[in-house]
């Protein structure tokens, strides 16, 4: 989905989650936040967000386990640990991916919910936001 997200030109939430198959209708759930009512099985919830109308992120809530941060360093390299906001939240790592050509980059962030520990090899992730950037 990463690679889909760079190459995307259209900054239509519908035609978004259209061009990443994800099954919809897409519903506004506010001006910058818009649900899929019915999304995959691997996930609980599924928001894509605006900003000035335009797509910027998809957040996807893992319905289950998500890959491991083993899994996501031997697919994108290794991520940056994304410093908390305040005791208690997920840790998160990014990961950057650029596509050659593509008008945009994206900016992986993984979730992982074990507060006591640092994340390891083996940490399954439960949430996955995807953000476009400008290359």
């Amino acid at each position: 989905m990463c690679e889909q997200v760079c190459r995307l030109h259209s900054d239509d939430v519908g035609v978004v989650a259209a061009a990443l198959d994800l099954p919809g209708p897409v519903v506004d759930d506010s001006p910058d936040i818009a649900v899929l009512a019915s999304p995959p099985p691997f996930a609980r919830r599924l928001v894509l967000a605006r900003w000035r109308n335009a797509f910027t992120d998809l957040t996807i809530e893992l319905a289950g386990r998500g890959p491991s941060l083993a899994e996501l360093e031997r697919r994108f390299g290794p991520g940056v640990s994304v410093p908390m906001p305040h005791h208690g939240s997920a840790y998160r790592f990014r990961y950057d991916v650029a596509v050659a050509e593509a008008p945009w980059s994206c900016a992986l962030f993984a979730s992982f919910e074990d507060q006591d520990f640092l994340p390891y090899g083996g940490s399954t992730s439960t949430e996955l936001t995807l953000r476009r950037d400008q290359v």
